[in-house]
């Protein structure tokens, strides 16, 4: 007599009813998923050497989503579970899941979660149409980041690749010194939680490769001087001679060449318009 598993098909008229059956079934699995201290049985989901597939850093009730969708098609996308999907569907290059992810998570991008999702979504390429989104609504509301306290409370305990990305923006609708301030404060935080002093030296060597990314040569003059004066020792007297050089080649309209003996660019970042632009054109895009 037949048992239960080798009826399946003649039980189970339609492909999805079958499907179902097989989510979580050892029937026909050749693999098994170690999810944390859970397990789960797949159907020809990939194919490596031995017959398990840890996965560490996604929790599992997403994965059980996401094998879900493998299987029958039905995706259960909400805000909690939606980048850890997102994660897999990079993880096995699976273009049409992550389309989908894409289009539920560009509705979630505001100017109060974009921090949030900045962190959430640090997996993606910077070339991704939603990595690009949050940016460009970080760059559109910067100040405003810079000016809310629960949001600020945020920045300053983003990750250093988080805050790279941030520093990195083309566009940023304030003046760059506020870029500095924030930067800052973030530098305060890191040095809090390292249980080190927030001096100048310490508050730069916090921020590493990204404090170069400041535009200290597109500030004012007078901005530029309060920092140098409230920072003493954050920069060399090189920096600071080839800033002010940078600053007033700038006002007499010269373009410089090379860097000089610094790194830090003398170019602006774009303007409120040209973030806007880019945004809409980057969302019409992406939906066609």
């Amino acid at each position: 007599m037949a048992s239960a598993d080798e009826l399946w098909s003649g039980s189970r008229e339609t492909l999805q009813q079958r499907m179902e059956y097989f989510l979580g079934n050892e029937t026909l699995a050749d693999m098994t998923f170690l999810v944390g201290a859970d397990f789960y049985n797949a159907l020809h989901l990939i194919r490596i050497d031995n017959d398990e597939l840890r996965i560490e850093d996604v929790p599992y009730e997403p994965f059980l989503d996401f094998l879900r969708y493998c299987y029958t098609g039905r995706l259960n996308l909400k805000p909690e579970n939606a980048n850890n999907i997102m994660k897999l569907a990079y993880r096995f290059n699976m273009k049409p899941l992550i389309k989908k992810c894409e289009t539920e998570i560009w509705e979630m991008i505001k100017s109060e979660s974009c921090l949030k999702l900045l962190t959430q979504y640090d997996f993606l390429p910077k070339e991704s149409p939603l990595k690009i989104r949050i940016s460009n609504e970080i760059s559109l509301n910067f100040l405003k980041i810079t000016e809310d306290q629960s949001m600020m409370e945020t920045f300053t305990n983003l990750s250093l690749k988080a805050v790279d990305d941030i520093a990195d923006v083309k566009s940023l609708y304030c003046e760059e010194v506020k870029m500095f301030e924030a930067l800052m404060k973030w530098s305060s935080r890191s040095c809090e939680k390292a249980g080190i002093n927030p001096t100048p030296q310490n508050l730069r060597k916090s921020l590493d490769y990204v404090f170069y990314k400041i535009r200290f040569p597109t500030m004012r003059s007078e901005d530029f001087m309060r920092i140098v004066a409230n920072y003493p020792m954050m920069f060399t007297g090189t920096e600071v001679t080839d800033i002010a050089r940078k600053m007033r080649e700038s006002t007499e309209g010269i373009v410089a060449e090379g860097t000089g003996g610094s790194n830090f660019s003398n170019i602006s970042r774009e303007t409120q318009a040209y973030g806007i632009v880019a945004s809409v054109l980057n969302y019409f895009n992406y939906s066609n």
